[in-house]
Formats: C-alpha cells, sequence, structure tokens
C-alpha cells in the first residue's frame, strides 16, 4: 500500500514525545513527595535531522542532484517532475522550507493532478518537519483523498495529530494504517502510546507486543512498554524492557534514568544509583538525574552523597521538594536544612 511513498517521516519520535510519564507509585517508606519538580524529559531521542531515504532513484551524490534538477528546470520552468525531485533532494538534505516552496511550485505546474497525490504528501512532510502541523494535516488529508490506499499519509497524519493532541483523531489515522499495513510497527507503537495516555495499559501492551514482534530493533517499543508495565505495577518486566532498550540505544540517558526508577521500586537502590549515575554521565545539566540519585542515595542510607545531590539539583535550577529535605535532615542527624 506504500509503495512509491517517500517515507520520509517516520515519527517513531513520537513514542517519546506523547509518553513522557514516569512510574510515579511511592516504595512504602519514602519520604512523601518527590525530590526535585522538574518538566519531564520530552523524548527518548532527538527528532531526526534528516528524513529517511526515500523510496525511488534518488543519487547519493545530492549536490549532483542538485545540479540536475537546477538545469532541468532551468531549461523547462513548467517542468512540475523537475521540482517535485529536487524537492525530494532539499528533504535528504533537511533543507525544509526549500522542499515545501519546490513541492508548492510542482502542485502550481501539476494542472492534471496525476502525481498530485505524491506531491501534496510529500509537502505534508515538510510541514510536518518546520512544526506547521495544521496545513500537514491539510495535506495529508488530500492524500487520502487522491489515493484511499496511502497508508503512510494516514500515519503521518496521525503523528501530525498526535503532536497537536488530537489523539482520537490520532489513534483513528493509526488504526487506518495498520488495516492497510498489517506490518506498520511504527504505527502499532504509536496506538499504544495513546492508549498509555489514556490510561489504557493493557491495551497499550497488547500494541507494543505486537510492535516488537514485527520489529525486534526498536528501543521506543521496548521503551514504552517498560513505561506500561511500571504503571501496572510490574518494575520487574519494566527493568527487562529498559534493558533492552538500553542494549539497542545504549547511549540514551532516558532509559538508564527510567531503569533507575524502576530498580528504586524494588529496593535495589545500588543498582538505581548506577543507572542514574549513566544517565547523569550522558546528560549531565538535566536535573532530574540528580534528583532520582539523591532519593536512592537517601534510601540507601547515603545521606552525605544525598545532600550533595540536592546542591546539583539546585545549581541546575531544579526545585527541591521541602518534605524531602526534612526527611533528609532528620535521618542524617543535623538540625540543619540541607
Amino acid at each position: 500500500a506504500a509503495t512509491g511513498f517517500f517515507l520520509a517521516l517516520v515519527w517513531l519520535v513520537v513514542c517519546a514525545v506523547l509518553l513522557g510519564h514516569r512510574v510515579t507509585a511511592l516504595q512504602s517508606g519514602r519520604p512523601e513527595g518527590t525530590v526535585v519538580e522538574t518538566p519531564k524529559p520530552a523524548a527518548v531521542s532527538a527528532p531526526p535531522e534528516k528524513p529517511a531515504k526515500p523510496v525511488g532513484p534518488v543519487n547519493k551524490d545530492l549536490e549532483k542532484q542538485l545540479a540536475d534538477f537546477n538545469a532541468a528546470i532551468e531549461k523547462n520552468p513548467g517542468d512540475a517532475a523537475a521540482y517535485f525531485k529536487r524537492g525530494m533532494a532539499f528533504g535528504m538534505m533537511a533543507e525544509h522550507g526549500k522542499a515545501l516552496q519546490d513541492f508548492t511550485r510542482a502542485l502550481e505546474l501539476d494542472t492534471s493532478f496525476g502525481a498530485a497525490d505524491f506531491f501534496f504528501y510529500n509537502r505534508g512532510l515538510s510541514y510536518s518537519f518546520i512544526g506547521r502541523l495544521e496545513e500537514a494535516i491539510d495535506d495529508f488529508s488530500r492524500t487520502i483523498e487522491l489515493n484511499p490506499a496511502a497508508d503512510l499519509a494516514y500515519y503521518n497524519r496521525g503523528t501530525a495529530r498526535a503532536r497537536m493532541g488530537k489523539y482520537d483523531e490520532a489513534m483513528q489515522d493509526f488504526s487506518r494504517t495498520i488495516e492497510l499495513e498489517p506490518k506498520a510497527d511504527f504505527a502499532y507503537c504509536d496506538r499504544g502510546i495513546l492508549s498509555s495516555i489514556k490510561g489504557q495499559y493493557e491495551a497499550a501492551l497488547q500494541d507494543f507486543d505486537t510492535a516488537i514482534g514485527l520489529n525486534n530493533r526498536s528501543h521506543v517499543a521496548f521503551y514504552n512498554r517498560g513505561l506500561a508495565y511500571g504503571h501496572l505495577k510490574q518494575p520487574q518486566k519494566a527493568i527487562e524492557d529498559f534493558t533492552r532498550a538500553i542494549e539497542l540505544e545504549p547511549a540514551n540517558g532516558l532509559l538508564y534514568y527510567d531503569r533507575a526508577v524502576s530498580y528504586q521500586h524494588i529496593g535495589r537502590y545500588e543498582a538505581s544509583i548506577k543507572d542514574f549515575t549513566t544517565a547523569i554521565e550522558l546528560s549531565p545539566s538535566k536535573p532530574e538525574s540528580f534528583s532520582g540519585r539523591a532519593l536512592s542515595y537517601f534510601l540507601n542510607k547515603e545521606f552525605d552523597k544525598s545532600r550533595e545531590d540536592v546542591d546539583k539539583v539546585r545549581a541546575l535550577g531544579g526545585t527541591v521538594n521541602e518534605k524531602f529535605l526534612e526527611a533528609l535532615t532528620k535521618e542524617s542527624g543535623g538540625s540543619q536544612t540541607p
């Protein structure tokens, strides 16, 4: 169903953007509340700087390719296909503004609309990359009108809607993607995230299971399944999934952070401290990792180290929970507020 489509925007990052939820259950005996009140991390991995390799005959030498398309346009300014192909090349170079201009010009020239579904689809991707989501949705909808079997148009419209918080509509789009392409693991993954956002964790697990069955190299699916297990109070299963995600994406600090939280919940404080430390090494400017480690040090009765991490949280602009400070002062035998 996706044959010929330029799969330039496989938004697996949505799995991370949508689901920043944390395992929040506190183990009995912990000080009430959290250590630090800071925004949750937004993503498992950064958005792609470039679109994925398009389907079709695109030269590896993009500079030469652009020169060829420029020459074709100069020779025949009415060549819609040349504008379209140059737009694809610009997309490969992450020049999404230029790609947008070329796709728009191709649509202006293609009065027969013989290839308009491709033009609208790729322009929708360009709009998505630069954050113009309403316009992206419009173009994906036009694509679907022209080609109702365009599974990737449904998928990318769903991701745009999800980014706008239109979760019900996004879920419908992901479901339609799956109907058209049952092997679309990324659609199962994103639908699972939407189920998690709605608190429907069992349904989310089913979709994550399917996504992993189709693609067992997706760290995003393992990560989000781990979060779902955490919400279902199954920390050991969460740890197993975070561990698999780490094996696939070892330089991602957020994965270590969430595994550390799960280790906290089962009382494995040394393991938790180790993971928080790795998260800090990978992302040293995030106060929430120091916050988590401060709590693990506290629970492991290493109060001086907990105080040191509290200071680091403050230095990074985090706000430390007062009840935790009171508990830390009391347990460490001091009268001075840390």
